[in-house]
C-alpha cells in the first residue's frame, strides 16, 4: 500500500492512498470514512496516531476504492509523503560493501557513523535542487532507501525494530563535498533542497523484511551507481537499535540507510551534479524520485 502527499488547486497539504493502478489517490479522510475511523489529513499525522491496526484497515479501502470520492493523480501537486518531518533528517556514512567481493568482516567500520540534515533540506519531487554555487562546488548525488520510524521508542533491542517500522521512500542525500572535507558534516549536508524524499511511502507490510531491494542513480539518463539495501553492512534493524540506545526515536522519523558505491565524489576524475542537470533515484518498488538541478 502506497500513500503520498500532496495539494489540490493550491489547497492546502494532504495526504491519500494510491489506487492499485496508481492514476487516483482516495484521501485519508475520505478513507477513514470508509473504514468508519476519523483519520487526519496528513500522512504524518496518521503515522503518529501510532496505530498499525489502522494501517490494516485502510487495506480494506483499496479493495472498495471509490471512484467518486477520489482525486486523478494527474491532477494534484505531489509533495514529499512527509514534507515537514518531525525532526531532523537521520543519516549514515559509510554503510554499504563497495563490491559483492568484499565480506562485512573486512570493512573497516566498527559502528554506524550517524548524521544528521536540517528537516528544512526536505523537498519534493520534480522540484529544483539548488547547488548553491556561491557556497559550494562540489555537489554530489547519493540515491538511498529512508525508512520512517512507525512508534515512539527508546533503547530498542534489534530483534523488536520491526515493530518501529512504517514504511520506507527513495531519497536523494544531496551533500556538499568540499564543506564534507573541510569537517562541516551537518552544513554538507542541510542546504535547503538537499534532501528529496519520495514520490511515494510504501508501508513495510508490503514487503519482506528486511527489505532487499535495488538502488539506481541516474544523471542525465546516465546510471551512475547501482546496488542493493542487502548489501547494507548494518541493515535497518541495527541501524534502529543502535541510534535509540539513550536516544528516543518518534514516529514519523526518517533515518537514510546509507548509499552504495558510485557517488560522484569517489570516482576518477569526481564527478558533481551541475545546473541543468536531471537527477533520478530508482528505487525497486518505491518509484522513481527525479530533480532537476538549478
Amino acid at each position: 500500500m502506497y500513500f503520498i502527499s500532496y495539494t489540490l488547486k493550491g489547497g492546502a497539504p494532504e495526504s491519500g492512498i494510491l489506487s492499485k493502478d496508481g492514476k487516483f489517490v482516495l484521501p485519508l479522510l475520505k478513507a477513514g470514512e470508509l473504514i468508519g475511523e476519523k483519520l487526519p489529513s496528513t500522512l504524518l499525522a496518521f503515522i503518529q496516531m501510532q496505530n498499525p491496526d489502522l494501517v490494516s484497515s485502510l487495506r480494506t479501502s483499496l479493495e472498495i476504492f471509490p471512484d467518486e470520492q477520489s482525486v486523478p493523480v494527474d491532477q494534484v501537486k505531489i509533495l514529499s509523503p512527509i514534507p515537514d518531518p518531525v525532526s531532523d533528517v537521520l543519516g549514515v556514512a559509510k554503510n554499504y560493501i563497495p563490491g559483492i567481493s568484499k565480506r562485512r568482516e573486512d570493512e573497516n567500520v566498527n559502528a554506524p557513523i550517524w548524521f544528521s540534515k536540517r528537516k528544512e533540506s526536505v523537498t519534493a519531487p520534480q522540484s529544483p535542487v539548488n547547488v548553491w554555487p556561491e557556497y559550494t562546488k562540489k555537489v554530489a548525488y547519493e540515491a538511498e532507501m529512508a525508512v520512517v520510524i512507525g512508534k515512539d521508542g527508546i533503547n530498542i533491542k534489534e530483534e523488536d525494530a520491526e515493530e518501529y517500522v512504517f514504511g520506507y521512500m527513495c531519497v536523494n542525500d544531496l551533500t556538499a563535498r568540499d564543506l564534507w572535507q573541510d569537517g562541516q558534516i551537518f552544513l554538507s549536508k542541510s542546504f535547503d533542497t538537499f534532501c528529496p524524499l519520495g514520490p511515494v511511502l510504501l508501508v513495510k507490510s508490503s514487503l519482506h523484511y528486511p527489505p532487499e531491494l535495488n538502488i539506481r542513480m541516474e544523471v542525465n539518463g546516465e546510471v551512475v551507481q547501482k546496488g542493493n539495501t542487502r548489501d547494507l553492512i548494518y541493515g535497518v534493524s541495527r541501524l534502529i537499535a543502535d541510534f535509540s540506545r539513550g536516544r528516543a526515536l518518534h514516529a514519523g522519523d526518517i533515518i537514510l540507510s546509507g548509499t552504495p558505491a558510485g557517488k560522484g565524489c569517489a570516482l576518477e576524475p569526481p564527478k558533481f551534479v551541475k545546473k541543468g542537470d536531471v537527477m533520478a533515484v530508482t528505487v525497486e518498488h518505491l518509484g522513481t524520485l527525479v530533480n532537476p538541478v538549478v
